[in-house]
């Protein structure tokens, strides 16, 4: 991973820490807190696992990508993604009350959205790394084809030709008997 490439994504990181804290401003500023007795723990470790590794992903885009179409999909879709978590695993902590009840959109709404836009991403890098392959595999067959070629000359260099003649050795014996006399 590259922390130089963190230095282009100012514009992503303000959008993930804006999103981040407009959830926890809207969810504190419509619920109450719950009792810990009501806590439902299995939850809070669940919600709060997937909350933390989405913001590891996310992190992780950031640190190996430079700044595109493509980083910002993968990142926003994961950004929405996060969100509907957090807000998940935030009312956990909280009660809203009857009239608030649109909260529960928040928590639901925003993560078919980022799935759809993060599968597009990965679709998009799918693509991305078939034509980096292809374009290494073309490198690689053109280095090997002149490495064996002498650079002054133009010529085959000695290995080559010599790597040649002992399969062609290895040819003619394998096709080939040796006759021998018996007296």
């Amino acid at each position: 991973m590259n922390f130089n490439l963190l230095g282009q994504h100012h514009r992503l990181i303000i959008f993930t820490f804006c999103m981040i804290i407009c959830t926890f401003v809207t969810t504190f500023s419509l619920g109450q807190l719950k009792d810990v007795a009501t806590y439902d723990f299995a939850d809070l470790l669940g919600e709060g696992g997937i909350a933390a590794v989405t913001l590891m992903w996310i992190t992780v885009i950031l640190m190996s990508r430079p700044a595109g179409q493509l980083t910002n999909y993968l990142v926003v879709g994961l950004v929405f993604m996060h969100i509907s978590v957090l807000a998940d695993f935030l009312d956990e902590f909280l009660f809203y009350p009857p009239e608030q009840l649109w909260i529960t959109a928040y928590e639901s709404v925003p993560a078919p959205i980022g799935m759809l836009l993060t599968t597009y991403g990965l679709y998009q890098w799918h693509k991305e790394q078939v034509s980096i392959n292809q374009q290494l595999k073309k490198r690689e067959q053109s280095f090997r084809e002149h490495q064996s070629i002498d650079f002054i000359t133009g010529l085959y260099n000695g290995q080559f030709m010599k790597a040649q003649i002992e399969r062609m050795i290895e040819r003619t014996s394998a096709k080939k008997p040796i006759l021998t006399l018996n007296c």
